[in-house]
């Protein structure tokens, strides 16, 4: 084999597997598209996150190497969505949360396509919380401990190969020191009793500041960022965003219009679709009948 066959063979590789990835991404979409219709019809707020919004702001659309679409919901609007999905979802699609889901691994609720793991294809919607005026900052590293508690203790049950994979990684490490120091013995049900008395422990709008629960940048927001939408259109669809987004784009992400380096952006898309291949392969190859709610 010479150079050239080998530039040849790794760029069709490369075509494949980004074909691939965009089949993802168009399965994703589809059932935001879902979402949106049905949060317009029942009259439900939602704005687009995290790099979402990004890809809304920036891109005109979806970030090109992120098939991931964040969405988040005010708490006091989490009980009627979930009332609504049990009613109304396609039988094409399920959701999974700690209300349905024993060991959740997560703190957001997943609307996920049917045939696929909710570790890989879905929607993730986060929730919007109020926080204390004083020390809002020392509040939302608390509650955000459910999340780190959940990943430690159930994250190697629905992504073993990358727990796995990933031992030589310090904060793993640590995590799991804590596991084993802490002999951590609480159960789900515990865990999601603690979580909703704290998720509304603080009304939204009655103080300054709010934050999203499961947020991996655990940053402080500031409500009126959040008091009403703007509608774009992208991709033939109107979707609703942050009035604030500015703002809030800039806490997590500073400077967010600019592009990381080439090198980056290739390895998030390429370890995205890897790590969808190997939930998918963990799923399938479960003999136990545990993960019937993700099969065709």
């Amino acid at each position: 084999m010479t150079n050239q066959d080998f530039n040849i063979e790794s760029k069709k590789y490369i075509d494949d597997v980004y074909s691939e990835f965009c089949e993802y991404q168009r399965l994703v979409w589809n059932i935001f598209v879902w979402f949106n219709h049905f949060c317009k019809k029942h009259e439900i707020q939602y704005f687009m996150g995290f790099g979402s919004l990004i890809g809304v702001i920036r891109d005109k659309g979806c970030i090109p190497w992120d098939y991931d679409i964040d969405v988040i919901v005010k708490i006091n609007e989490k009980d009627k969505l979930i009332q609504l999905l049990e009613l109304e979802l396609p039988d094409s699609m399920y959701y999974t949360y700690s209300t349905n889901v024993e060991e959740y691994p997560t703190c957001c609720l997943r609307i996920c396509q049917k045939g696929f793991p909710f570790t890989s294809i879905h929607l993730d919607v986060y929730f919007l919380i109020g926080n204390p005026k004083k020390e809002p900052q020392n509040f939302v590293d608390n509650i955000e401990n459910y999340h780190i508690l959940r990943e430690i203790k159930y994250g190697d049950k629905w992504y073993p190969q990358e727990f796995s994979n990933d031992k030589k990684n310090l904060k793993l490490q640590l995590l799991r020191l804590y596991r084993e120091f802490r002999k951590i013995t609480i159960s789900a049900n515990k865990i999601k009793f603690f979580e909703e008395r704290i998720l509304k422990q603080y009304p939204l709008g009655s103080s300054p500041f709010c934050s999203i629960h499961g947020d991996p940048y655990r940053k402080v927001y500031f409500i009126e960022d959040f008091s009403s939408t703007l509608k774009i259109h992208i991709n033939g669809e109107d979707v609703t965003i942050p009035v604030g987004y500015d703002r809030y784009l800039s806490i997590i992400y500073k400077d967010y219009k600019n592009y990381l380096p080439i090198s980056t952006r290739f390895d998030e898309f390429y370890r995205m679709t890897i790590n969808v291949r190997k939930r998918i392969n963990y799923m399938k190859s479960d003999d136990t009948g545990k993960f019937d709610f993700c099969k065709k």
